[in-house]
């Protein structure tokens, strides 16, 4: 067992879950779906769990559009938010 983050507080048989995601392991697997869908003319749509939207799924759109622009676009398609002082936490 590793403890991920000392001084939580738990009561005797309360359930505690915690996940992880290599971003670096999504963007390629994103990046590779949206080729091959390129490849064989298909759209793409994305659908997240409505109830996960507060926590996870913010990050989970937000690396896909990511992707997806920098498929798209090239690798400095935020440069012209950033021009403009527009950022964003990608």
């Amino acid at each position: 067992m590793q403890v991920l983050k000392a001084g939580v507080a738990v009561e005797a048989g309360e359930v505690v879950d915690a996940a992880c995601l290599s971003v670096s392991a999504l963007d390629a697997y994103v990046e590779a779906e949206l080729a091959s869908a390129a490849a064989e003319g298909l759209m793409v749509s994305l659908h997240l769990k409505a109830t996960m939207m507060k926590v996870s799924d913010p990050v989970l759109f937000g690396r896909v559009v990511s992707v997806f622009f920098k498929v798209r676009a090239g690798p400095g398609w935020g440069q012209g938010f950033r021009v403009k002082g527009l950022g964003f936490r990608i």
